[in-house]
């Protein structure tokens, strides 16, 4: 009896480490310093919780698919949603890179056609960088594995680096940009994770309302 258990939390213990490794849960995280290239973006603004990312991916395709073929999606998100006192209030941004004359012609139209869209041009800058390989095609466990891996590491760099360096200064505050990168069959293969910093970081600034209000802190 006490074989045939084995055997069973033997088998039942393999099971659960090949499915942690197909969703990403052993993935190193690599942070680095990089430069981003500038890009052009096309976008619209957002309120609302972190969390509830397939609405809004919903609305940027099922809005843009007969305007643009480009596949990376951004979303700029500039609030701490541990510090804010209504997650409904949390500010991002939206928005589908491109990079070629058709569908630059297509964002265009886009814009004219639905007012709530912009485009904006990203400057070059430098970035807190690293990347998730998206083994795993279930987002809540993708976003579970991104809770637990990815942002502590980065905020770790980040307090890190502005011991080390009393020259780092973030532009404003919490900022973070997600770029999602999709291959021809519209599958997510990769999550590249920038936190931009320094003067020319500014032209990430693309909401245009204020911080929602904080929480108070308990005296």
């Amino acid at each position: 009896m006490k074989q045939i258990i084995g055997t069973v939390l033997g088998g039942g213990l393999g099971i659960a480490t090949y499915y942690a490794y197909n969703a990403g849960f052993f993935q190193e995280v690599k942070i680095e310093e990089k430069k981003l290239s500038p890009k052009t973006i096309v976008y619209f603004q957002h309120e609302g919780s972190y969390q509830d990312l397939g609405p809004v991916f919903k609305k940027l395709i099922k809005e843009s698919q007969k305007y643009m073929k480009a596949k990376n999606i951004y979303r700029i998100m500039y609030d701490d949603p541990y510090t804010i006192q209504d997650i409904n209030k949390l500010r991002s941004i939206i928005g589908l890179e491109f990079d070629n004359v058709n569908d630059e012609n297509g964002a265009k139209l886009l814009v004219k056609d639905k007012k709530e869209y912009q485009i904006a041009t990203l400057a070059e800058t430098e970035s807190i960088n690293t990347n998730f390989q998206m083994k795993q095609k279930n987002f809540s466990v993708v976003f579970f594995l991104i809770k637990l891996k990815i942002q502590p590491a980065i905020q770790k760099y980040l307090a890190e680096k502005a011991q080390s360096d009393k020259k780092f200064k973030l532009n404003e505050g919490h900022r973070i940009v997600e770029i999602y990168k999709f291959d021809d069959q519209k599958n997510p293969v990769e999550i590249e994770f920038n936190v931009p910093y320094g003067e020319d970081s500014k032209s990430y600034n693309l909401h245009s309302k204020p911080s929602p209000q904080h929480q108070r802190v308990a005296k």
